[in-house]
């Protein structure tokens, strides 16, 4: 599975190998399933660049512009099946995190993502 991002202007938000604990990283969830493995390893293309945030004066790495990032899922039931899945990061400098919901679907030995829906994290307090 692959995810693209083009973040505009100049928007950014944080790697998910930023090892710094304070802000909300950019991650790939899928619900438990028995019909895939997912290689918890998430590949980014590029890789960030660690920078020293004007903020909290740590290393911390963003992404800025455009990246990929890819994530094997291995299919241990040749039978249809749907799981759910969650994207989460938070858009830097608005500081607002941003969850993306989507279905993969197994459908005839095709795998597909239909992204649901993309909203405000309802963890976010106004």
């Amino acid at each position: 599975m692959s995810v693209a991002l083009e973040l505009c202007n100049n928007c950014y938000i944080i790697s998910p190998h930023s090892n710094d604990t304070f802000y909300l990283h950019f991650d790939i969830y899928l619900d438990d399933s028995d019909n895939i493995i997912v290689d918890n390893t998430l590949l980014e293309i590029p890789t960030a660049v660690e920078e020293i945030d004007a903020i909290l004066n740590i290393p911390v790495k963003f992404v800025r512009g455009t990246a990929v990032y890819k994530q094997h899922l291995k299919v241990i039931n040749k039978e249809d099946f749907e799981v759910s899945g969650l994207i989460e990061f938070l858009l830097e400098p608005s500081c607002v995190p941003y969850d993306v919901e989507f279905v993969s679907s197994y459908r005839s030995g095709v795998m597909k993502v239909k992204k649901i829906k993309t909203s405000i994290s309802k963890e976010y307090k106004l």
